[in-house]
């Protein structure tokens, strides 16, 4: 017959005592326990010893699967912050040409202030701009289009294409009271 007993350690003020069995003679089922050690067979003093023992290894599968994820979400952010960003750029090139265009008095003086304002407005970035003057008369229209092609591939994002084209469009009116064309 096996007898076995259960001392508490008072060391341990906060957590109310560390339990610890000591076995005299020999049994199937009972266990020897250190000190230091709770009745449930995980350290008292180093809760976290037990606590992932069936997790084992989960963490770093977590972290190789979500690293990646993330880093492709934080670049399909970049991507689209480009697209808008651009196109906000083609759009207001082709309201401020159009604008030129509009207060200019000729249609080839329209095509030239038109050029101009693509140019100053894009700066280096060549984009082209088309000019339709063909309603340039007093209470008419000047319209102005540009289209620039934006650059995926230093993302280096799997599944975006290399480039793509934004498009800005822009008519601006000309005034009905003033003369057009040459005096």
């Amino acid at each position: 017959m096996t007898e076995t007993m259960v001392i508490t350690d008072h060391a341990d003020h906060a957590g109310g005592g560390v339990a610890m069995a000591l076995s005299v003679g020999r049994r199937s089922g009972t266990h020897v326990l250190r000190r230091g050690s709770s009745l449930s067979g995980c350290g008292s003093r180093r809760p976290l010893r037990c606590a992932g023992r069936r997790d084992g290894g989960s963490m770093a599968v977590e972290v190789v699967i979500l690293v990646p994820l993330l880093f492709a979400f934080v670049l399909l952010i970049a991507a689209g912050g480009r697209l808008v960003l651009r196109q906000g750029d083609v759009d207001s090139a082709a309201r401020d040409a159009a604008r030129a265009a509009s207060l200019a008095r000729s249609s080839g003086e329209a095509q030239g202030a038109a050029a101009s304002a693509v140019s100053a407005s894009m700066g280096a970035t060549s984009c082209p701009a088309a000019v339709d003057t063909s309603d340039f008369v007093a209470g008419g229209s000047v319209t102005v289009q540009i289209s620039c092609v934006i650059t995926y591939g230093d993302l280096g994002l799997v599944g975006l294409p290399g480039s793509t084209t934004v498009r800005g469009t822009s008519v601006a009116p000309l005034d009905q009271f003033r003369r057009t064309g040459t005096p």
